[in-house]
């Protein structure tokens, strides 16, 4: 009987592992697609500024055989260094670039998948909706276009935080594990690391004094995560002391760029609300509705918050620009509308017909608006012309339209 039960166990972990496998390959698949038919329409150009400004130039350098660490500048070098073994492979700079964005993308909804299968304890069925919606979000896709290094940090980040909401039960390998992803964060991206320390701290001190944890055993469990946090450190004031300044830093009224600088804190303010209501005021609703407690979600909301409105508290200095937090609100922000939709919240709604028939109705027409919007940003640069004259009194929205390019 005993050995029956054993079958019978393995042959259900068999399955599950199974499905999630074939659920995990389907989310890769299908942010890789959305990601890739844009980069088709491009032609032979690779997508985004950040794409041709930065990236291109230090390959173009790889192609005349000149590897020169130094033209990473203050950046987090492991992006640079997984294009470069890319371009190895390939031998053409654009060509690199072309295929790098889609695998980055698709490898960014697969860390989601393995985040909410594992980290949140969704079904497949959820976290692969989970990755459908936030692939196919416009801001998600504004962040595929250019900024390669903003996706490996949060698609190391999701794998991360799957490991660290279970750090205190954890095996040492698997601590280790995890604390070389952080170290992985730390390389590759400043906003990552940011937010995966503000976690860890937050997560830290909400156990010593709401656990009532004690503090030597607190303590402990963080000393796996000071390499990491010293490399971050390290590489922080060693930038600060080569460039003379803090790498990122910026003052929004008397800064000598133009991307981020405002004649007045009135516009400086109106673009931030604004680009809010275009990135999220659609799915508010969504989001109050599906909203639920969870440690870790709490603490990257806090902190994306905190830089996207600060300069409307003190605009004469702030570290990386306020669209770019903004721009890391969208995962939490996206997880807790497919919570909605998915009604986990259901037992709410009585079980009659007409609920039923309306529940079924929400859950259809929501993907339905998304994937028309999603299409309609993907193929606006086909559909509008750059010589098209906007109306005056939808200037600000042409405005505030710069800080989310198709």
């Amino acid at each position: 009987m005993q050995k029956i039960q054993i079958t019978l166990i393995n042959k259900i972990g068999i399955i599950f592992e199974y499905k999630f496998s074939c659920a995990s390959i389907l989310a890769f698949l299908t942010a890789f697609s959305f990601r890739l038919f844009p980069e088709i329409l491009a032609g032979k150009w690779p997508l985004g500024f950040d794409t041709i400004t930065y990236y291109a130039p230090v390959m173009e350098n790889w192609s005349n055989g000149n590897f020169n660490p130094a033209d990473f500048n203050y950046y987090a070098p492991l992006c640079f260094l997984l294009l470069y073994f890319a371009y190895s492979l390939s031998g053409n700079v654009f060509l690199t670039l072309k295929i790098f964005g889609p695998l980055l993308y698709g490898f960014l909804s697969f860390s989601l998948f393995f985040f909410t299968t594992k980290g949140l304890n969704w079904s497949n069925k959820k976290g692969l909706l989970a990755c459908i919606v936030f692939s196919a979000y416009f801001v998600s896709l504004r962040i595929s276009w250019d900024l390669y290094r903003n996706m490996l940090g949060l698609a190391l980040l999701f794998i991360f935080l799957s490991f660290f909401k279970q750090h205190n039960k954890l095996s040492n390998k698997l601590k280790l594990t995890s604390s070389i992803l952080a170290t992985l964060i730390v390389l590759s991206h400043e906003i990552t690391s940011a937010i995966m320390f503000f976690i860890i701290i937050g997560s830290f001190i909400s156990e010593i004094f709401e656990n009532k944890k004690p503090l030597t055993k607190v303590l402990k469990r963080s000393s796996w995560f000071a390499p990491p946090l010293l490399l971050f450190l390290f590489i922080f004031f060693a930038s600060a002391t080569l460039l003379g300044t803090i790498p990122g830093s910026l003052n929004y009224l008397t800064s000598t760029v133009r991307s981020v600088t405002y004649d007045s804190y009135q516009s400086l303010v109106s673009d931030i609300s604004m680009v809010g209501i275009l990135c999220f005021g659609g799915l508010l609703l969504f989001i109050i509705r599906g909203f639920w407690s969870d440690r870790i979600l709490n603490l990257w909301l806090m902190v994306c918050l905190m830089g996207s409105l600060w300069p409307i508290v003190y605009p004469w200095f702030e570290i990386v620009p306020w669209n770019r937090w903004m721009y890391m609100l969208a995962s939490p922000l996206i997880l807790y509308t497919v919570n909605e939709i998915e009604g986990l919240h259901d037992s709410r709604v009585k079980k009659t017909y007409h609920n039923a028939r309306k529940f079924s109705l929400k859950k259809v027409f929501f993907p339905t608006i998304l994937m028309v919007i999603s299409i309609c940003y993907i193929l606006s640069p086909l559909i509008v012309s750059s010589h098209t004259v906007c109306p005056s009194f939808l200037a600000p929205f042409e405005r505030v339209s710069a800080y989310l390019p198709a």
